[in-house]
């Protein structure tokens, strides 16, 4: 079967598998997507940001696959949850943005969108990490563009078979992986929505993965990354744009060979009239005299991210008041968030807050100089898409979960001028340290620890503390495990599902680590954990 042209009707056949494909095996990914928690997110974020999207293209009137491209990467980023999602929609977008309004997708145009939407995904990231869905996006694009057939399936299928094979690479890259024994639940989630994208080209009926292919005996010996970079690795984000000289060729396996050898994160567009170059690196002047050698250098951006590892932000104006919007796992935090000066909320449950459900509560607000708060690192993709479409004058700041929220608010002032608010909540951010106490819904393994079926189990960031049975002792095993010399004050805010008869033995157990320690137990009624801890 050859097919060289892929049509609406093709189209929306296409998406319509690719969004049954994703939604038979959101669970599947969940299940895989298990450090440190095993109860993840990541098939049902992907699906939050395919479902509406499809459906809207699917709808009545929509008739050209220029129009059916722009309302798939629009409702894609108004709808896009979580890390998984937001690169899933950014890759819409740069696909999107490739294939234009042409009457139809040639198996050249196909390749062409993939190269674009991998650059579009890998350069929205400030610091992209390989091992996951962005690996799998880029290999795909590569493996399109070696591939020189007018046949769309052919194409689609190279990339398929490039993509398995880099999939169980991803543990050797990522070596969290590695420990928990699974494959990247991202990268897989992108594998299946391009496996469904096949499916619908030749009529095939999706399919259902089998989980077990995809976990192996956890190795908890896996370390650092062989790269040996610590931290944020390479200053420099740069970003140039060369229009070519008409005729000339270009050695695609030298460029890139000459960028592996100064950055990483590397994502690059080469098209006949210009290149598109994205980059991490330390050395952005060899970078830029390089592509000169291509042509006419007509735009250039250099980011030093030592300086700017926040999001960005619009100028505030310096005469109008301040407000801070505070995303919040339960509705036990609006009070506390209010006590300290936060004006508006955004309360979420199971699911992540869209960029569009940001983007609402932002207008909203009657002010226009605001300050995000998303509290969560998976949330921090879907603010900065609201803040990017959003008129007014919006600058999210990147706490990864809300006892740094919290923190951050002891830094602010609504009178204070924004510049001198935005650098005190900065360093009033880090005040705290955030543990989270999960019930394992299942027997797991991470790192060293082996956590049983019904335990309890404390984390700090990547970080198993401890684990047992008892909630209370699992909680103060962990928190012994900490330095709290200098701890004032722990606080713990509790979810609906946690039995409330535990919580006088557990205020006990914390009154006893260390004498004159406060202890405050209330209820925050988050979803996705027993207990958030502040250690103040």
């Amino acid at each position: 079967m050859k097919i060289e042209t892929l049509g609406i009707a093709e189209m929306k056949r296409c998406l319509r598998a690719a969004l049954d494909t994703l939604t038979l095996n959101a669970p599947l990914l969940d299940n895989l997507n298990v450090f440190p928690v095993p109860d993840g997110d990541t098939g049902i974020n992907m699906l939050s940001t395919l479902k509406p999207a499809v459906e809207a293209v699917l709808g009545d009137g929509v008739a050209g696959l220029g129009s059916a491209w722009e309302l798939l990467s629009e409702q894609a980023n108004r709808n896009s949850r979580g890390n998984s999602g937001f690169i899933l929609a950014r890759f819409l977008s740069g696909f999107a943005r490739r294939i234009g309004d042409c009457p139809a997708v040639t198996a050249d145009l196909l390749s062409q969108g993939f190269h674009s939407g991998s650059y579009a995904a890998r350069s929205s990231l400030l610091a992209p990490v390989e091992g996951t869905m962005i690996t799998i996006i880029s290999a795909m694009a590569e493996a399109m563009a070696a591939t020189p057939s007018a046949d769309l399936l052919e194409r689609l299928q190279a990339a398929l078979a490039c993509a398995g094979e880099q999939l169980f690479e991803t543990p050797r890259q990522l070596p969290v992986l590695a420990r928990a024994g699974v494959v990247d639940a991202g990268a897989l989630g992108f594998i299946l929505f391009v496996e469904g994208l096949e499916r619908g080209l030749i009529k095939a009926a999706v399919r259902t993965a089998d989980e077990a292919a995809y976990r192996f005996a956890p190795d908890p010996t896996a370390g650092v990354s062989e790269s040996g970079r610590d931290g944020l690795g390479y200053r420099y984000c740069t970003e140039l744009t060369v229009t070519r000289r008409a005729g000339e060729e270009l050695d695609r396996e030298a460029l890139k060979s000459f960028l592996e050898a100064k950055g990483d994160s590397i994502a690059f567009v080469a098209e006949e009239r210009y290149v598109k170059l994205h980059i991490h690196t330390d050395q952005p002047e060899e970078i830029a005299a390089r592509m000169a050698e291509l042509g006419e250098v007509t735009a250039s951006k250099v980011d030093d991210m030592a300086e700017q590892l926040n999001t960005g932000f619009k100028d505030l104006r310096e005469h109008e008041e301040l407000t801070v919007l505070a995303v919040i796992p339960g509705p036990g935090f609006r009070q506390v968030f209010a006590d300290l000066e936060a004006a508006a909320f955004l309360e979420y449950g199971e699911r992540l807050p869209s960029s569009g459900e940001i983007y609402e509560v932002l207008e909203e607000i009657e002010g226009e100089n605001i300050i995000v708060l998303p509290n969560d690192k998976n949330i921090l993709p879907a603010a900065s898409l609201a803040r990017d479409e959003s008129a007014k004058n919006v600058y999210v700041l990147p706490t990864a979960n809300v006892v740094q929220g919290i923190t951050a608010l002891y830094g602010f002032s609504a009178q204070d001028a924004p510049a001198e608010a935005i650098r005190s909540m900065e360093e009033s951010a880090s005040l705290a340290r955030c543990l989270k106490v999960y019930k394992s819904s299942r027997e797991a393994v991470y790192g060293r620890v082996r956590i049983c079926k019904d335990d309890y189990f404390m984390v700090q960031d990547e970080e198993v503390l401890a684990t047992g049975p008892s909630l209370p002792e699992s909680v103060t095993q962990g928190l012994a495990a900490l330095d709290l010399k200098e701890a004032g004050c722990v606080s713990c805010y509790y979810n609906g599902d946690l039995d409330v008869a535990l919580l006088p033995r557990l205020e006990e157990e914390l009154r006893g680590l260390r004498e004159g320690l406060a202890v405050e137990i209330r209820d925050g009624g988050q979803k996705n954990c027993l207990l958030i801890i502040a250690v103040e």
